[in-house]
């Protein structure tokens, strides 16, 4: 359908979505294999269900391709099927939607991840979804939705992709939020928004993971802070497993009470994603029964954001600071470090200014000569992760400014255009999304006046309209300029008071008005109050730098009535105070180096240590309590899942040096054997608890991912493992934890038995007999330690000799067996633990 003629619909009318396909596959015992498996061999099951969906009334199906693209077809074996897989799906459901119902290209997530928690990067995620847009757009669907997305890379990675397919693509696309109201990655609603507001796509919306109760505020924040059309498809709740089934447990009556309140908030379009199916669409649609979609109020201010920090930039607030020190000017380790392609110095400087009260860094590699874009996609990415504060892209070479534009994760600030260089970074901004910084500056130079350098400013902001880029796009900088060199600073206070009378959003680069000056702390401050008043937007200045105590009255400069160098000779300089000991430095420093992922720093801190503390103290008085922090602060949402296996994979890198340095290895705190069930290939949360385990020094055998049962059990038996811990992503692999348990207790291994996974409950634990529960990987860690408390090899009913007597026959008759198994699956899950790592 033309994108224009579907606006117009949805502007006049809310649409109705179908319901899900996989719960209801599932419902129908089609649970062995996922929806596109049964594309091929079993069509009808697809058109059965799409069929069901057009007879409730939907207005909008979509086509059975959510997990088509090429990168999550690998996984399963059918990548070369992807293109008859794909045009497959969309002739079904053509098939089933009568004449007035759309037809819409379904595209869900790679299923793989940004580092550091994978290797997934910009082009890869680009190029895969190219592949499969491509093929919906070739077969004729009406319009794309993309949806069951976590982060926001990703999903600009997609939406990219399908706009150079077909401009003239209706896009709605779709992130899925846990109930704090943040992706697994830890963006908001706000920063999801901010992220998408410049990109070319018609919808936002929310989906799956959360009934209706709880995704209503995280839909009200969005609806509060975007103007595009919106769309929301809840879960029938959360699901329960009962009789080996998932059921969810909310009906259609309760389902459909909540439709008045999305439309409410401005719902274009609604629908059912997880354990939702025809009876819940059907009463929806009487419900709805031709709804106009309800008029909002847009919070529209300006910002920036990362993937998890959002700044705006709101009227008569303090300037916010952005820090100016990632930058090799006059800080020869960090310029050599950039020559040689490292970054250490420059993740130090960002975690300084962070801690220092920047709200956002300004990027600078100085001269770029011999930088790479590799180089800058990963040091992106590495910001990104820590300290995850929006960033200023302070770049001129254009390759770079895109690497850079290409794998950032928000909405970034570029830094910074003038008129005689601005339509090839704006064309940039136009397709990746972004703000900027304007400096009037021409052909002539810098302009003498203010009435000049505001004329600059009004000819930008006509030129940059009819590239139908928005002014409030445009931070305004006045240009600073060094008192040394007998430049007026009330040049700058008058530019920059025209830009406010104006409404345009203003920036300066505070360090300027002191340079090759003594004092420069006072004088920067006395300069910045001065611009405050005048409503200065933001700063980007020396977030390290302390305002100087003591008054000095510097007015007679900056009114021009007084050399700078004769008042300086008035002024006495300010002594410094002696900085007072902080209180267990090391402890801090351990925990700020783990977070950050910093390897190297963290291993010299604990080579320090060894030097005057014993090896096991080193352990267990400073490691694992600050690792135990670490959980917390991830269980708290104060860190996200970057960070966390940044910090685990520091701290298995000290171990490691630990356990090679001494002759004796950590204490054991036991044998653990740990696995995600047969049938189910997701194993990030799995890698992420076994990760912890090691660092809470058990000794963990890792068999990877769809692992038989028999297997499991052999390994447990072979190792001797206090516990068995399983991981399931999916309700139809679950039960197999059930098939696992049974068998240890047929066999009589000793082993206690763990569980744990996104479909998994307390409950369902409880039911299938398992002796704990865990939710993530921190409380995993403490129910498996109380887990050892109540069992050790040896100290129990059966000690691991009596089992070996027992049993002796029987292992000898299938340990050649097993070990060839056991190598097999180690192999394949290495090569698999590589490609995600």
């Amino acid at each position: 359908m033309n994108r224009n003629k579907l606006k117009n619909i949805l502007s006049q009318k809310v649409l109705l979505l179908d319901g899900a396909l996989g719960t209801e596959l599932i419902r129908k015992g089609f649970d062995k294999f996922p929806p596109e498996v049964y594309l091929l061999h079993n069509p009808k099951a697809i058109l059965e269900i799409h069929t069901n969906y057009v007879n409730a009334g939907c207005d909008i199906l979509l086509t059975a391709t959510l997990g088509a693209n090429p990168l999550k077809l690998k996984s399963v074996g059918l990548e070369q099927k992807m293109e008859q897989i794909n045009e497959c799906a969309v002739d079904i459901a053509r098939e089933a939607a009568s004449s007035n119902v759309l037809v819409a290209g379904n595209l869900g997530p790679t299923g793989e991840l940004f580092p550091p928690s994978g290797n997934l990067s910009f082009s890869k995620a680009y190029d895969c979804f190219y592949k499969e847009a491509q093929i919906l757009k070739k077969k004729g669907v009406d319009l794309l939705i993309l949806e069951t997305f976590f982060d926001i890379r990703e999903l600009k990675a997609a939406v990219l992709a399908a706009k150079d397919i077909d401009p003239d693509t209706f896009i709605v696309a779709n992130m899925t939020f846990d109930k704090d109201g943040r992706t697994l990655v830890g963006t908001d609603p706000t920063g999801f928004s901010l992220a998408f507001v410049d990109l070319d796509v018609d919808g936002l919306g929310v989906n799956c993971s959360l009934g209706p109760e709880s995704l209503l505020p995280i839909f009200q924040e969005l609806s509060r802070m975007t103007k595009k059309f919106l769309s929301v498809k809840p879960n029938a709740g959360m699901p329960e497993i009962r009789d080996g089934k998932s059921h969810y447990k909310m009906g259609p009556e309760e389902f459909v009470e909540y439709a008045e309140d999305f439309i409410e908030l401005g719902a274009n379009i609604i629908g059912g994603c997880c354990g939702t199916d025809a009876r819940h669409i059907s009463l929806l649609v009487k419900k709805i029964n031709d709804k106009k979609p309800s008029k909002r109020e847009i919070e529209s201010m300006p910002g920036i954001s990362s993937l998890t920090k959002n700044v705006i930039f709101v009227p008569n607030s303090p300037p916010v600071v952005i820090g100016e020190r990632i930058n090799p000017s006059g800080k020869k380790k960090m310029t050599k470090e950039i020559e040689k392609g490292m970054s250490r110095s420059i993740l130090t400087e960002a975690k300084k200014q962070a801690n220092a009260g920047a709200s956002i860094l300004d990027l600078n590699f100085g001269m770029e000569s011999g930088i790479t874009e590799e180089w800058t996609r990963t040091l992106i990415t590495e910001l990104l992760a820590s300290p995850g504060l929006p960033l200023s892209i302070d770049l001129r070479s254009s390759h770079l400014i895109e690497a850079a534009l290409q794998e950032y994760g928000g909405r970034p600030l570029l830094n910074s255009i003038t008129i005689e260089d601005m339509e090839e970074k704006v064309k940039l901004l136009l397709r990746y999304g972004g703000m900027v910084v304007f400096l009037p500056i021409d052909e002539t130079g810098i302009p003498e006046t203010a009435e000049k350098r505001l004329a600059l400013a009004k000819k930008v902001i006509h030129q940059l309209k009819e590239m139908e880029f928005d002014t409030n796009r445009i931070l305004f900088d006045p240009i600073v300029m060094s008192l040394a060199t007998g430049n007026d600073p009330r040049l700058t206070l008058n530019t920059l008071q025209a830009y406010k009378q104006l409404g345009l959003l203003t920036i300066i680069g505070l360090s300027n008005i002191s340079y090759g000056l003594p004092q420069r702390p006072r004088l920067n401050n006395y300069f910045l109050n001065l611009c405050v008043e005048l409503g200065l937007d933001a700063v980007i200045k020396n977030p390290l730098e302390k305002a100087p105590s003591g008054k000095v009255d510097l007015s007679a400069i900056f009114s021009g009535k007084k050399n700078i160098v004769e008042l300086l000779k008035e002024t006495k300089p300010v002594k410094k105070e002696k900085a007072k000991p902080k209180e267990k430095k090391e402890d801090v420093d351990i925990l700020n180096a783990a977070v950050g992922g910093e390897k190297e720093r963290l291993l010299i801190i604990v080579k320090k240590l060894l030097k005057k503390m014993d090896y096991e103290k080193v352990i267990e008085d400073k490691l694992r309590p600050v690792l135990k922090e670490v959980g917390k602060l991830y269980e708290e949402r104060k860190i996200f899942l970057p960070q966390l296996i940044m910090a685990a994979e520091a701290a298995q890198n000290v171990f490691k040096y630990i356990e090679k340095s001494f002759e004796k290895k950590r204490t054991g705190e036991g044998k653990i054997v740990i696995a995600t069930v047969k049938g189910d290939i997701h194993d990030i949360g799995k890698n992420i608890v076994a990760m912890m385990l090691k660092n809470a020094g058990f000794d963990v055998t890792d068999l990877g991912k769809d692992v038989p049962t028999e297997i499991i059990v052999k390994s447990a038996k072979e190792t001797g493992a206090s516990v068995i811990a399983l991981s399931a992503l999916m309700t139809t692999t679950a039960l197999k934890m059930k098939e696992v348990i049974n068998a240890v207790k047929e066999e009589k291994v000793p082993s206690k038995v763990i569980i744990g996974g996104a479909c998994i409950t307390k409950k369902f634990a409880d039911d299938i007999g398992a002796d704990a529960y865990a939710s993530n990987a921190f409380t995993a860690t403490k129910e498996i330690k109380k887990l050892m408390k109540k069992y050790r090899w040896g100290s129990g009913k059966k000690s691991m000799k009596e089992y070996e007597r027992n049993h002796r026959g029987h292992r000898e008759k299938n340990i050649s067996v097993f070990s060839k198994k056991t190598k097999k699956i180690k192999s394949k899950n290495n090569d698999s633990s590589k490609k995600s790592q």
